[in-house]
């Protein structure tokens, strides 16, 4: 199903199921008096559909609760996307895949998952902050403990949770996150411990399918990200111009750009004039080309859950952001990082509504800055240590100023 449908269905649908469900919950709620603490949990359900790179920044939290309860069983539900990567974080005892191609195989696949678990659900957080839907599933599987997000408007969903975190859009996730651990008693957050993990998952080193054209010294990029907000992307005008310069700068440095099968003729156009390029998108597996990225010298790229990886596994980075908001969602970190923000009046947008005010003319993320990325990557030192700092740092943050689009409607 297209994105579009999907966000329909979960208004519509899952509010009309909420609103069904509200009263005779709340009723059984009292009377059944259940004893709802988190102590000692035997397993734990996570909801996560959408949006590989959150489930990323949510990862030191699901470690942290994995480390303190080490005989507790950590579950992921999720549509097919996203299980590629879980299954490469190796975290998760069991991946729970919900087919979302359309309503029949929605319905069939959620049915026959609290089939699977029936009576098996202790605790279920939802990882979604907007999904009405995924309210239904984690009240549809009777848990003892359900946790999610909610906001301001979230007047019936939260009524449907027994722990409830409050959720900002313009404060940072990754805090949100960390406030599922507390619920669990895991006062701390080791990032430290995170980094070493993720970085033992991936490097060079274990490349399991020989790539014959990858030599020497090499950049990797980060030109897509998923349908969930295509407003992210940069003009494809602008990554040419970007490549033929660092091309000029640096002639003994290969441009690798990394992602899925989808990115294939974006990249193809994006390189079209490129001498030393090299387009692995779709070519590669998830694991691939993460210690690809593991053995780059620098990444490029827009706010994607490569850019997420990159701050994990590349000593530098760049980043271009425009509809999302980079203090939203970076966690400081011991590395060396440029980030261009375009903070126009209307940012961010996505998550906020449900239609950015341009109308998908994103000219927050049309902002040539070519120069200074080289400038970036020519002037930093070579000698960097990586992530071994403890609780790392803010990267460097540019601004630039741009007109804001005014529409006139008739009244």
């Amino acid at each position: 199903m297209k994105i579009s449908v999907k966000k329909t269905l979960d208004y519509y649908l899952g509010g009309f199921a909420i609103a069904l469900l509200f009263f005779p919950v709340r009723l059984l709620g009292v009377v059944l008096k259940r004893n709802h603490t988190t102590e000692n949990p035997k397993n734990i359900f996570f909801i996560k559909m959408l949006g590989g790179g959150s489930l990323l920044l949510a990862l030191p939290m699901i470690l942290s609760i994995k480390r303190k309860y080490p005989k507790c069983r950590i579950s992921l539900i999720c549509a097919r996307p996203i299980a590629h990567f879980a299954n490469s974080y190796q975290c998760f005892d069991s991946v729970e895949i919900i087919e979302d191609k359309n309503m029949f195989s929605l319905a069939r696949t959620t049915l026959g998952l609290l089939f699977r678990n029936w009576g098996n659900f202790e605790n279920v957080v939802d990882l979604e902050v907007h999904s009405r839907l995924t309210t239904l599933l984690a009240t549809l599987t009777r848990a003892k403990n359900r946790i999610g997000f909610v906001d301001s408007h979230s007047i019936w969903r939260k009524r449907l949770y027994t722990h409830a975190v409050y959720y900002n859009v313009f404060n940072s996730v990754y805090l949100c996150f960390d406030a599922i651990a507390k619920i669990f008693h895991c006062e701390e957050i080791s990032v430290p411990a995170f980094l070493k993990h993720v970085k033992g998952l991936f490097r060079r080193e274990d490349i399991e399918n020989n790539i014959n054209e990858l030599k020497g010294s090499y950049f990797v990029f980060g030109a897509g990200c998923s349908n969930l907000s295509i407003e992210r992307r940069l003009p494809t005008q602008y990554w040419q111009e970007l490549l033929c310069k660092l091309e000029q700068s640096f002639p003994e440095t290969q441009m690798v750009f990394l992602g899925s099968r989808e990115e294939i003729g974006l990249v193809d156009e994006i390189s079209i004039n490129g001498k030393n390029t090299l387009n692995l998108c779709g070519r590669i597996s998830i694991n691939d080309s993460l210690r690809v990225m593991a053995g780059a010298k620098a990444f490029v790229g827009i706010d994607s859950i490569l850019l997420h990886f990159a701050r994990v596994l590349c000593p530098k980075v760049v980043s271009f952001w425009g509809p999302t908001k980079p203090e939203s969602l970076l966690r400081p970190a011991s590395i060396q990082e440029k980030v261009f923000y375009s903070n126009l009046p209307c940012s961010p947008c996505v998550h906020v509504t449900e239609h950015p005010s341009c109308h998908g003319n994103n000219i927050c993320m049309q902002n040539p800055v070519s120069n200074e990325v080289i400038d970036f990557l020519d002037s930093v030192s070579q000698n960097i240590k990586g992530h071994e700092q403890s609780q790392g740092s803010r990267p460097i943050w540019v601004s630039y100023p741009y007109e804001p689009v005014v529409r006139s409607h008739r009244v």
